[in-house]
């Protein structure tokens, strides 16, 4: 083997060559080896019952669509993050708040447009997550996931 030596704008860079590998020849179909049994199939995987939409409080839902700019999306993220922790206290995330389309701004915005019509309570803290407790429309009372 030689060293190669190649000339780039940034400088010269040492290139070992590869050595050079047998080129294999494809089969003719003719001599090509026969499979020998189908693959087993896989066991049939029973179907997740999807936990995400159990607790769905629609009325809770209904009234948080009727609010205006994207505090719809925050609603059905709160609701989903909700549902998945089985609880009614949830802090929406920058990830979260990706996923579902709202930026950090908007976040702000729905949240406070959600506490103006009474569907949450939101604990602010400098530098933290707000906390984010969804009540009962109209009332004070925690959102009761079935």
């Amino acid at each position: 083997m030689r060293k190669i030596y190649r000339r780039f704008p940034f400088g010269v860079v040492y290139v070992p060559e590869a050595p050079e590998r047998p080129v294999q020849e494809p089969l003719a179909p003719a001599e090509a080896p026969a499979p020998e049994s189908p693959a087993p199939e896989p066991p049939p995987v029973a179907p997740r019952p999807d936990a995400s939409l159990e607790p769905v409080r629609f009325d809770w839902l209904c009234e948080a669509a009727h609010q205006p700019g994207k505090a719809a999306h925050l609603a059905v993220m709160l609701a989903w993050q909700a549902a998945q922790s089985r609880s009614a206290a949830v802090r929406p995330g920058r990830r979260q708040l990706r996923r579902f389309g709202v930026s950090r701004d908007a976040c702000y915005d729905g949240l406070r447009r959600l506490e103006d019509a009474k569907l949450v309570h939101v604990w602010r803290l400098p530098g933290r997550l707000p906390q984010v407790i969804l009540v009962e429309p109209g009332t004070d009372k925690p959102l009761r996931l079935q």
